[in-house]
């Protein structure tokens, strides 16, 4: 056993330097000397050095590493957990140098000693990877022995190895004590102890001064001399796990299985300090390297809660990007498994604005690839939340590998179902499943073992009628309130967490004495409006006779609160506030809505760059259903209480503005505005004299419009205010278009610019322009989608909300998220693989799945690649057919088109992942448009026919070419097949002449006789009814042995019954024979 030498009082500063050195005492034989902790001072350095070993014939520097989890030595690069980090091989090198010069100077004996260095891991990292070129200079505990005890290992070959005078060398060393830091002083906190200290920073364990309460503080360190954009590079990272919870708190709430910095500040000379809470519970790889044994339900109540965590952050849109053990603590102190057991922490990486390149953890795959994901390894990352479900997965597997007791048995096969989805190979194949599914199923096996052994009682089943508005209570089965944000004389609204689509929203909540139709008028007046300056209403429904208004959650403050509370806004917020405000009326008013109740309590401030809110349509009207109100210190004092103009809101809109600008109401305190407003001096002009018009006593003098408005401000009067005028009757609400028999499409008007919080490429805070569609089939299934385009270049689509849809619609909330990517060496054009959503065992949790183009035309009721093709798409192929693709997924089906209309990528959305879920219902029909011109419209044939009308030409040109892939119909000509299972289906490629459509190889007399390659390709669509050819305003119906000439107005679309009786009752027909053609 070596001798330990500490005259000088030396402390290891981390526990990963206690364990090597107790190590090398231990493990050495006699004769050797450990000295720790160290500071040697030479002329030009004072080197701190963790341990130097002295034997009989080396001395070795030691510098000690407690990596965990990923690491790379190369010669000219050094990463940690994809990190790049000073290479401690270089440093304790140029360490042992000047060691070596020091021991030189002193003595002319010890010129031919040894010095030597050498990096000791204090523990064998998750992945290590060392260059061969640089083995010998690192090694884990058990290799450091052997070499100290065998120079020759650490020397070249050859070498003669004197003996080293050892008390010359201990008289030479002239040791101090590594210097303990004192108590220091940031902010508000005091450090306490040094807990451990690397080239980034140090950790302290710490106190708040006033209350002396513990908390965990770790200084960044950041290089003055470092060039700007590095300095604030590392400024960003070291905020990033603060500006990540911050994010969190602002979107979903306090989340208790997330833990991090809690406060963050920076110190006068630039360095960032972080205040976290003590770290008091161990990770999951202190259990594991302390042998812990954990129960069935211990891990069960672990993966539940690390799952609860990731679900948060994915519904918050960002990603954790580095969940591993070291970063899950665990209370096993608790007694209610029921309770949180489980936090997760270690949020620097997450939301951070640069991506970790996957090339990264290219040298790791030779060993335990641990929680690597396989897209880290290939460098083709496209979400970094696909990367939190693999490592979600294998912590799963490790758990019960790792810490599982010897009486717990293999995974529960629902966890297992759900961990082989996480850990699937392809990315977008996690995305059949979720932290939400992961946490549902963990939490039901918990809840069935707590059950058994009488831990627990039996879970009350909430009451689908109740409404508790109280904080914990619930709005029927499905709402959890988690905050009541108001109480008005009608109504209540709550922000609520829904279980079912895992995310948080507000509800307004009627009074019991008001009715239902108010709701209703509220709901679809809002529905017409996608304004990023008007709160998003999303769904109403009715609750043990309550009717409830379901909106996006706020989390800003309202105006009048804004006032109140920090008094008039500046000149720069104040223009900026109106010129939203401005764009938030105009889509209003373009929508044929007038707000009528506007006033700062009806104004929401949101953070970031979104501003001021448009909220509480209650007293909304489209100038016919009209409600009497309004708040009389915001409107004129003579408008009628049935007034719906948008002169209304600006006046009400001048009213707010002057009293953002000036703290001051117009009217002072009367109790209406009656008269002329007194118009503070101070306001400049133009805006001064804009708010008089806006204002003026006249009614015929203000302004009638957003745009009159606006020119005011612009210094000239480009409209002239001019006679108030209703607003024009609200048109006929759009139907939407068909997308096959099964699902409509309806595109919102307008778009929105929002701040994305993380994009799915993984960058964070980014600005992407938001078009809004809803999409529908029969009366119950309502899914709102988003097609979102960054400025970052990033495309998706993704849904939003599920309404009162069945659970398997709602699944699409949670992920199956299909990403649009641009092609490389093609600009302008971009793809979308074509997945499939389906069910495969749990009928309210469907996957995605790869699957033949047979397979999708018959989960979208419809030819796939037709209906793609019509509406802009380039082509419907593999992605080897369409640019030539030669990489592992080549022969992945996708759709081809260009990236600025969204209209390719939401019937792609339509088609893959909803139609597959529900299923073509004729008792509530779709009105098709088979033309894809006019939404919902049929053109009627422009003259009656009659006999001896011309029938067409076998070579009358239906296409812009002549047929096939890449060809589209001309305006109002096409070809349907009606079928069994399929009564509107187009064929995959558009035919280029009416002769080709009746009578050639894949033509209608083929399909009709059962004969050919067509008819087995048809074959799962069922009996063939009828074809239908378009001409523009004439059609051919094709039966089995006629053709007729009608009109096409007449044709009952995709209605099998009608269409025969029209052929049946037509006059004008021909044998289907093509010599009756000639």
């Amino acid at each position: 056993m070596a001798e330990l030498r500490n005259p000088h009082g030396g402390e290891p500063v981390n526990e990963g330097e206690r364990r090597v050195v107790q190590a090398l005492v231990k493990g050495l034989p006699d004769g050797y000397f450990v000295i720790p902790s160290l500071e040697i001072r030479t002329r030009t350095h004072n080197d701190e050095i963790d341990a130097v070993v002295v034997g009989p014939q080396i001395v070795v520097l030691i510098e000690v590493k407690d990596y965990r989890n990923n690491v790379i030595f190369r010669e000219r690069e050094h990463l940690v957990d994809g990190e790049r980090r000073p290479n401690p091989i270089d440093k304790t090198l140029q360490k042992a140098r000047r060691f070596k010069g020091m021991l030189s100077n002193s003595a002319e004996a010890l010129h031919r000693v040894w010095v030597v260095h050498q990096v000791v891991l204090a523990r064998k990292p998750g992945n290590l990877h060392v260059d061969p070129i640089l083995d010998q200079w690192v090694s884990e505990v058990p290799e450091a022995l052997l070499r100290l005890t065998d120079p020759a290992r650490l020397l070249m070959e050859g070498a003669q190895l004197p003996d080293v005078p050892v008390e010359q060398v201990l008289q030479a060393l002239n040791v101090h004590a590594r210097p303990r830091r004192g108590s220091e002083r940031f902010g508000a906190y005091r450090t306490t102890s040094l807990v451990k200290e690397d080239e980034t920073g140090r950790l302290y364990e710490a106190e708040e001064i006033v209350t002396e309460r513990p908390f965990m503080l770790r200084l960044h360190v950041i290089d003055p001399f470092l060039p700007p954009a590095e300095r604030e590079r590392l400024r960003k990272r070291a905020l990033g796990a603060y500006l990540v919870l911050t994010e969190l708190e602002e979107q979903v709430g306090h989340v208790t299985q997330v833990v991090g910095p809690v406060a963050a500040f920076s110190t006068e000379n630039g360095d960032v300090v972080t205040i976290s809470p003590p770290a008091i519970d161990p990770s999951l790889l202190d259990l594991s390297e302390d042998e812990a044994c954990l129960s069935e339900r211990e891990l069960l109540a672990v993966v539940r809660d690390v799952a609860v965590a990731i679900r948060a952050v994915h519904g918050a849109g960002m990603a954790h990007r580095h969940l591993v053990p070291e970063v899950v603590h665990v209370d096993l102190n608790i007694e209610d498994l029921n309770g949180v057991v489980a936090r997760v922490g270690d949020w620097d990486r997450a939301g951070t604005e640069e991506s970790v390149p996957g090339t990264v953890h290219s040298t790791m795959v030779g060993g335990d690839s641990g929680f690597v994901a396989p897209e880290l390894i290939g460098g083709e990352v496209e979400s970094w939340q696909a990367v939190d479900l693999w490592t979600l997965g294998t912590t799963t597997q490790w758990l019960w590998a790792k810490l599982g007791s010897p009486d717990v048995g293999p995974l529960p096969s629902r966890l297992k179902a759900v961990v082989d989805i996480l850990i699937e190979p392809d990315p977008t194949d996690r995305e059949a499943s979720s932290a939400l599914e992961m946490a549902q199923v963990a939490t039901d096996l918990l809840a069935v073992q707590l059950d058994s052994d009488g831990d627990s009682g039996p879970t009350p089943v909430p009451d689908p009628e109740s409404v508790v508005l109280t904080k914990g209570g619930r709005i029927g089965d499905r709402y959890i309130v988690i905050d009541v944000l108001g109480v008005g004389a009608t109504s209540t609204v709550a922000s609520v967490e829904d279980l079912l689509a895992g995310k948080r929203f507000a509800v307004k909540v009627l009074g019991d004495g008001m009715i239902v139709e108010q709701a209703v008028v509220e709901f679809r007046l809002l529905l017409e409006v996608a304004h990023n300056n008007v709160v998003r209403v999303l769904d109403v429904f009715q609750v043990g006779g309550r009717t409830c208004l379901k909106m996006e959650l706020l989390t800003g403050p309202t105006l009048r609160r804004r006032l109140d509370d920090d008094g008039p806004v500046d000149e720069d917020t104040l223009h900026q506030w109106l010129g939203r405000l401005l764009d938030a009326l105009d889509a209003l008013h373009g929508a044929g809505l007038v707000h009528r109740d506007l006033k700062p309590e009806n104004v929401v401030i949101e953070p970031r760059d979104r501003g001021p809110v448009l909220v509480d349509f209650g007293l909304a009207s489209d100038g016919v259903e009209m409600i009497a109100g309004g708040t009389a210190r915001y409107r004129p004092a003579f408008a009628g209480a049935d007034a719906a103009t948008p002169a209304l809101d600006l006046f009400a809109l001048a009213v707010i503005v002057h009293e953002m600008a000036t703290g001051i109401h117009p009217y002072g305190d009367a109790s209406t505005c009656q008269g002329d407003p007194t118009i503070v001096t101070s306001i400049p002009e133009p805006l001064r004299g804009v708010l008089a018009t806006a204002m003026a006593a006249d009614p015929v003098s203000r302004f009638a419009s957003v745009a009159e408005f606006r020119a005011a401000l612009r210094g000239h009067d480009a409209a002239g205010p001019g006679p108030v005028q209703p607003p024009d009757p609200r048109p006929a609400k759009d139907p939407g278009i068909s997308i096959g028999p099964k699902v409509t499409l309806e595109v919102l008007r307008g778009q929105e610019v929002r701040r994305e919080a993380q994009t799915p490429g993984g960058d964070s805070d980014v600005e992407a322009t938001i078009t809004a569609a809803v999409l529908r089939s029969g009366p119950d299934v309502r899914l709102d989608i988003e097609w979102c385009d960054a400025v970052n270049g990033e495309r998706w689509v993704r849904a939003v909300d599920a309404h009162s849809s069945p659970a398997c619609v709602h699944r699409l909330i949670h992920g199956l998220r299909p990403g649009v990517h641009p092609i490389s060496g093609r600009d302008g054009v971009v793809y979308m693989e074509l997945r499939q959503a389906r069910i495969v065992d749990d009928p309210d949790w469907p996957r995605v799945r790869k699957v033949p183009i047979e397979d999708l035309d018959e989960g979208a009721g419809t030819d796939l690649t037709e209906l793609l093709v019509r509406f802009g798409a380039e082509a419907v192929a593999t992605r080897e057919d369409a640019w030539g693709d030669t990489g592992r997924r080549r022969a992945q089906l996708c759709v081809v088109f260009g990236p600025s209309d969204p209209m390719v990528a939401f019937v792609a959305y339509a088609l893959t992942r909803l139609a597959p879920l529900v299923e073509w219902d004729d008792r509530f029909p779709i009105v098709m448009d088979p033309i894809f011109s006019t939404p919902g419209v049929v053109a009627a044939a422009s003259t009656s026919l009659a006999d001896g009308q011309v029938w067409p030409a076998l070579d009358m040109q239906m296409s812009e070419g002549a047929g096939g892939l890449g060809d589209r119909y001309l305006p109002k000509h096409g070809y349907w097949a009606c079928q069994e299972f399929n009564p509107w289906r187009a064929p995959r490629f558009p035919f280029g002449t009416v002769g080709g459509a009746l009578f050639g190889s894949d033509g209608a007399a083929t399909l009709l006789a059962g004969k050919g390659r067509v008819t087995k390709r048809t074959r799962k669509w069922g009996k063939v009814h009828m074809v239908a050819v378009q001409l523009d305003d004439v059609g051919l119906l094709v039966g089995r042995d006629e053709v007729v000439l009608v009109r096409w107005a007449d044709v009952p679309v995709a209605d099998p019954e009608g269409l025969v009786e029209l052929h049946r009752r037509a006059t004008i027909r021909r044998p289907l024979d093509r010599s009756a053609f000639d």
